[in-house]
């Protein structure tokens, strides 16, 4: 896929995420802008965590450099990546599933993310944390039944 469609898609991803979390209960979640007066967001403000959105044919399998990549760029928050699989070429979309960053661990990076990824359950290691995979509704689906929510 081209560059340019690829981050329509993501920017797509994004605002979809943003209104689903509005849709339940999370009033200032928005689409985070790249650059804002030079300092980076990330990709869906307005929430106690620093989120990384990834959606695509098999979202699941850019999981575990999304997770370096939320590690890196943190502003403190923690760290949550959430994704959205297309299950076949302009098929249906999978439900949103999200990996939540856990204790720091000096175990080396998971091999097979994307197997636990894509079973929406379990949990893998990735740039020096454990991660914790769930079905998002019902984990960010409800405010306050989360963490930092």
């Amino acid at each position: 896929m081209g560059g340019r469609r690829s981050r329509n898609k993501g920017k797509r991803g994004e605002r979809q995420l943003a209104r689903w979390l509005r849709d339940r209960g999370y009033p200032e979640a928005r689409r985070g802008l790249t650059q804002s007066g030079g300092a980076r967001e990330c990709d869906v403000e307005g929430l106690p965590w620093w989120l990384e959105v990834k959606t695509g044919q098999d979202a699941a399998r850019v999981v575990l450099g999304a997770c370096r990549q939320a590690v890196r760029d943190t502003d403190g928050r923690p760290c949550l990546v959430v994704w959205r699989s297309q299950r076949v070429h302009s098929g249906p979309w999978g439900p949103w599933l999200v990996a939540v960053q856990g204790e720091a661990t000096d175990q080396p990076d998971t091999r097979g993310v994307a197997t636990v990824c894509r079973a929406g359950t379990g949990s893998f290691v990735a740039a020096g944390y454990r991660w914790t995979v769930h079905d998002a509704e019902g984990t960010l689906g409800h405010p306050g039944g989360f963490i930092g929510g």
